[in-house]
């Protein structure tokens, strides 16, 4: 492992950093499953009025196997 990333490190980040953590993460694991990572959304402030949603994965017409 090139790194190691402690419950410290995540502690430490703020909003905005930890919401594009997550989309990081969800496009790449999109990307490692052979999708595309536009399916991801983020943004928006963390009290918007979104009902919670920091991040989402939109996938129509996706069929897993």
């Amino acid at each position: 492992m090139i790194f190691e990333v402690t419950t410290e490190d995540i502690a430490q980040l703020g909003d905005d950093l930890l919401r594009r953590l997550v989309a990081l993460l969800a496009e790449q694991e999109l990307c490692r499953m052979g999708l595309s990572p536009a399916s991801v959304l983020s943004g928006g402030g963390q009290n918007a009025k979104d009902g919670g949603i920091d991040v989402r994965v939109e996938l129509s017409g996706v069929r897993r196997q």
